[in-house]
C-alpha cells in the first residue's frame, strides 16, 4: 500500500469518480455521508479491513479529494509510518531530503503544508495519515496528471 502525496494511494488516483474508484477496489464496508451546510457534502467510504477511507466532495462532482490511512502496511517513502514518533517521521523527511514544515494544529496532529498532509497520533505515535489533493493559491485544485480531471479543473 503506497502512499503517493498529491497523487493518491497505489491505483486510486485523486480526481476519480466513485465508479472508477470501486470498479479498482470494490464496494466499501461503510458509507457516510456529511452535510456541511449551504449544499456542501462529502462522501466518505470506510474499508475497516484495510485501514483506508476515501473521500469524495459535491463540490467536484464526487471526485476524490481525500484518503486516509490507518494501516500498518501503508508505505511512505519507502516506510511504514504508522507507529512512527514525531521525531522519527522528521528524520525520515530529512533523509529523503523532503520538505517537512510541520504545523501543530492541535495535541497529536501534525499538518505537513508541503505535501498537505496531516499525521493523527496519539501517545506520541502516528496512528492515521491524511492526504488530500493539493489546491493552488488561487484556491484551485491541482488535480495529478494522471487523473481524469486534470484537464479540467
Amino acid at each position: 500500500m503506497r502512499i503517493k502525496p498529491g497523487i493518491g494511494l497505489d491505483e486510486v488516483v485523486f480526481g476519480m469518480s466513485r465508479d472508477d474508484v470501486m470498479k479498482l477496489i470494490g464496494e466499501a464496508e461503510e458509507i457516510k455521508t456529511e452535510d456541511h451546510g449551504e449544499g456542501e457534502q462529502t462522501v466518505s467510504w470506510y474499508f475497516w479491513q484495510q485501514g483506508v477511507s476515501y473521500h469524495f466532495e459535491m463540490e467536484c462532482d464526487w471526485r476524490l479529494t481525500r484518503i486516509e490511512v490507518s494501516s500498518p502496511k501503508a508505505l511512505l517513502m519507502s516506510a511504514n509510518v504508522i507507529g512512527f514518533s514525531r521525531p522519527k517521521l522528521r528524520r525520515l523527511f530529512e533523509k529523503k531530503r523532503t520538505p517537512w514544515a510541520e504545523e501543530e494544529v492541535q495535541d497529536g496532529v501534525v499538518y505537513c503544508e508541503d505535501w498537505d498532509m496531516t499525521f493523527w497520533s496519539r501517545n506520541g505515535t502516528v496512528e492515521s495519515v491524511q492526504f488530500e489533493v493539493p489546491i493552488d493559491e488561487d484556491d484551485h485544485y491541482v488535480w495529478p496528471d494522471s487523473s481524469p480531471t486534470s484537464k479540467n479543473s
